[in-house]
């Protein structure tokens, strides 16, 4: 465990560690805030530390400050431009061991953009509960989701 609290600043085999891997909306301070390619919930984001650590308990606490604004203002903003009915929440890190948060904005009902509907087949439940593959959506609508929150923040 030890060292998985030791900061790294980049690891050339991690994708977070290069924002160009990331479908950036936002940079502030040492966070990027990015669409999720795995828009199974429409407007899922995920907040990604720029600095290599594996642990939230690794973060400094003037970091754990900005996240919590982050994630207040992140909301926010997915709220303004889809309205969805809750959100979860999650840092698991076991696909990628990377400090990155997971905001997943969940609906009640069907929500449809740009001719496309995103349908929680799961509301009421974990989101985890959702394993299958979420296929590809077009770039020009990946990008429409990408600058409706953007647009917001």
């Amino acid at each position: 465990m030890k060292n998985s609290l030791t900061v790294k600043h980049t690891i050339p085999s991690c994708i977070f560690c290069t924002p160009q891997n990331l479908h950036l909306i936002r940079q502030e301070g040492n966070w990027h805030i990015a669409l999720n390619r795995k828009q199974t919930f429409l407007g899922r984001t995920m907040l990604v530390y720029q600095q290599h650590i594996q642990e939230v308990s690794a973060l400094p606490s003037q970091e754990w400050l900005k996240l919590h604004s982050l994630i207040t203002r992140t909301q926010q903003a997915i709220y303004k431009a889809f309205q969805p009915d809750k959100f979860d929440l999650s840092i698991l890190g076991n696909e990628i061991a990377h400090l990155h948060v997971h905001i997943v904005p969940r609906y009640q009902s069907t929500r449809v953009v740009q001719g496309h509907s995103f349908t929680d087949n799961f509301w009421g439940s974990n989101y985890g509960r959702y394993n299958g593959v979420s296929p590809a959506l077009e770039p020009s609508l990946m990008h429409h989701i990408l600058t409706s929150i953007q647009s917001h923040l």
